[in-house]
Order: C-alpha cells, then structure tokens, then sequence
C-alpha cells in the first residue's frame, strides 16, 4: 500500500474496487488525474489516498506473460547481503 504521491506517473493502482493509471496531470490542490481502466473516464483522486500499486500484464506472441511495465527492484541484493 503506497500513498498516490508516492507512484510514478503511468503505473497502475487499485483504489477501492477500481483500477486505475495515474497521469501527469494534477491540480494545485493535490488532486491527482487518473484514468479509470474499466470504463475510461477521468478521476480527480486526492494525493494523500492510500492505493494498492498492481502490475498488468499482456501476452506475448508465444503466450508467454509479461508485464506492460518493469518494476524495478526494491531490495537490493548488495546492500542487504550482509543481513542474515
């Protein structure tokens, strides 16, 4: 669970019972624009909501799955190796 804020824009989210993109577009009271994936209608969703982020994916030609977008590592293998 992350705060909206803390996304990058085009990465997908669940909010309540929906999913979403968020955009680059906000407004100056922290709204952030968001495009709703099951319908494509726009949505003004507040920077402090907390979301859950979500990975999509597709198929490739060979039926294999891969996701729409790589999701960088968050533990770093080096940084952590001296933990046991």
């Amino acid at each position: 669970m992350k705060y909206i804020e803390e996304l990058s824009y085009g990465q997908c989210f669940r909010y309540q019972t929906k999913y979403f993109i968020l955009t680059t577009d906000f407004k100056h009271s922290r709204d952030m624009k968001c495009l709703d994936l099951t319908n494509g209608m726009v949505t003004w969703i507040s920077a402090s909501e907390i979301v859950e982020d979500i990975d999509i994916y597709t198929l490739d030609k060979d039926n294999v799955l891969i996701p729409l977008r790589e999701r960088k590592n968050e533990y770093n293998m080096d940084k952590n190796k001296n933990i046991s």
